[in-house]
């Protein structure tokens, strides 16, 4: 089923025509999902996938904490994507709010696929969803991505992010705005109670599961 390019409430926005960022509340309506040819879900939280035997997920449980890793989890969740773009369907990313976790998965997508600076990532992404933040942490590896995929100095300042991470992309810019002390992280995504119990069903933390075989493969 090709990817439907709209959406009919807040709760998901394409990014791409087959890629979707959105919150937990779109990965639980399935009826949705189906409606806009979604088959191919990464889920950047700690839960269970909730219709595993329906759609392909890749589980990537990541917190919302600026000392976060997620740099490791890029590649396989670039692959989901692309499988899903190559069958001409939708891949969703979603975490809790669709804000940082996921946000970042695709912004660093957006870096890698489309050769986008991690600026005009954010501001692509931005403007097809206006609440993309991810949290300082996940910045400044984005930041450290971009270095390494273009070798060139970030676009960003990482320091007027750090101040206010909903400033526009102009006052982004390196060379932007000037950064006072504060870091406006209180407004991360919400994250997941009970992160290290809620993921104790992952074999190892990450992993893939295929709704073909409805069994879980670890890709650690």
């Amino acid at each position: 089923m090709p990817c439907s390019l709209y959406l009919e409430d807040s709760d998901g926005d394409h990014i791409l025509p087959s890629l979707l960022l959105g919150s937990a509340t779109l990965a639980a309506d399935q009826d949705a999902l189906r409606r806009h040819g979604i088959s191919h879900i990464i889920n950047c939280t700690s839960r269970h996938p909730y219709f595993p035997e329906h759609f392909n997920y890749l589980c990537v449980p990541l917190r919302d904490s600026p000392d976060q890793p997620i740099r490791e989890v890029l590649e396989s969740c670039f692959q989901l994507i692309d499988e899903a773009r190559e069958q001409d369907t939708c891949c969703l990313v979603h975490c809790s709010a669709g804000m940082s976790r996921s946000a970042s998965i695709v912004i660093a997508y957006l870096m890698k696929r489309e050769g986008m600076s991690l600026l005009e990532a954010l501001g692509f992404a931005r403007e097809r969803r206006p609440s993309v933040s991810p949290n300082s942490g996940f910045m400044a590896e984005l930041a450290r991505y971009e270095a390494d995929l273009f070798d060139a100095v970030t676009s960003l300042s990482l320091a007027a992010y750090r101040f206010d991470r909903f400033s526009t992309t102009t006052e982004l810019a390196q060379g932007g705005k000037s950064a006072g002390d504060g870091d406006s992280d209180a407004a991360d995504d919400i994250d997941d109670p009970c992160d290290e119990d809620a993921c104790s069903w992952l074999p190892q933390g990450r992993c893939r599961w295929s709704c073909s075989s409805a069994t879980a493969s670890c890709l650690m």
